[in-house]
């Protein structure tokens, strides 16, 4: 008697599920419409992200700019050069004490890439002002960017190597390769 009670339960069930099948079906196509229209909105913001020439908008709150070199080439690289020991004198301005608390950023442009100079990776404290220092090595890196360009300077493609870590020595913060 169970088990044809239980018989006829099943196939009361099976009457009823194609109705819910089909409900569900109307939801589904409703999802997968909503699914497809967001994927090809993202799909479409994400283009128009990728079309954009800044390449540090998406760093940075306000679109960064290279200082103005309206002069010869001497004057420019000296303009260029104050940049770059302003920053060497804010990354050396707080003494290294715990190396958890500094962190490394790459420094300068080379025409072929990467960073240059003798100082190409710099090791600076958290404890900063954090996104100003960091402003202003990419103005510094596009400066530099700007100035081989406008005097269509060149250097050596050899890639410094990259630091691993900061230690800290006699509270100076050290490179460690």
């Amino acid at each position: 008697i169970f088990r044809k009670k239980f018989k006829q339960s099943v196939i009361i069930r099976l009457k009823f599920q194609p109705i819910r099948k089909k409900q569900n079906l109307v939801t589904m196509k409703n999802f997968k419409s909503t699914l497809l229209t967001l994927a090809v909105l993202f799909i479409l913001v994400s283009f128009a992200q990728s079309c954009s020439n800044n390449d540090n908008e998406d760093v940075f709150p306000v679109p960064l700019k290279a200082i103005v070199l309206e002069g010869n080439l001497e004057e420019d690289q000296a303009k260029v050069e104050e940049l770059r020991n302003g920053i060497l004198e804010i990354a050396q301005s707080i003494p290294c004490t715990d190396a958890v608390d500094w962190k490394i950023t790459p420094l300068g442009y080379k025409a072929c890439g990467g960073p240059s100079g003798p100082v190409s990776y710099l090791a600076y404290s958290s404890n900063i002002d954090e996104l100003d220092f960091l402003q202003l090595v990419e103005v510094y890196r596009l400066s530099q960017k700007a100035l081989i360009e406008k005097w269509g300077l060149f250097s050596m493609c050899e890639l410094p190597p990259v630091p691993k870590d900061v230690e800290c020595t006699n509270n100076q913060a050290v490179l460690v390769y």
